[in-house]
């Protein structure tokens, strides 16, 4: 069973800065990949020199192909300062964060982690929140899916080769 008390922030810390460099030499810019608002790319020097924060996890329940994460969104998180002002949202990019540790956490895929597919923002989602993130294992991905007690926020699909 996978500890959720202790996160290890360097790994997706270095996942997302390899692949922000790898897109800049590669001169293909973020809002070519993701769409990214001007406030988030103000944040991504914040984001890159600080360790990634994760949410607090209340609860999971794993087994090999599925894992059930209960998290609480804190209001105090890097990710809402400047993320609007008056109406606070979760950036995707926390999200994504969130879904790469915590399927790494629970499965340990074989490879390396290679991309996103299928991702979906499909409600925002704002501080004091409590969200169920739901993994499901595939032989080479991981589907996501971020959900509250009325609706899906976010899903997607995370790649691994290698």
């Amino acid at each position: 069973m996978p500890e959720y008390a202790v996160c290890n922030h360097t790994t997706i810390h270095d996942l997302y800065t390899q692949q922000a460099r790898r897109w800049q030499q590669q001169e293909i810019g973020y809002q070519s990949i993701l769409p990214v608002t001007e406030q988030a790319l103000a944040m991504l020097p914040a984001i890159e020199s600080s360790a990634i924060e994760l949410p607090w996890y209340a609860s999971h329940a794993c087994d090999d192909r599925a894992c059930q994460i209960v998290l609480w969104v804190d209001p105090q998180l890097i990710y809402f300062r400047g993320h609007f002002v008056d109406a606070p949202i979760l950036p995707g990019v926390a999200q994504v964060h969130w879904a790469i540790d915590a399927a790494t956490r629970a499965f340990n895929p074989t490879g390396r982690f290679s991309g996103i597919g299928r991702l979906k923002f499909k409600a925002p989602t704002q501080p004091h929140s409590w969200l169920n993130l739901e993994l499901q294992k595939e032989q080479n991905h991981i589907d996501f899916t971020f959900r509250d007690a009325q609706q899906v926020r976010t899903e997607g699909r995370l790649l691994f080769h290698g």
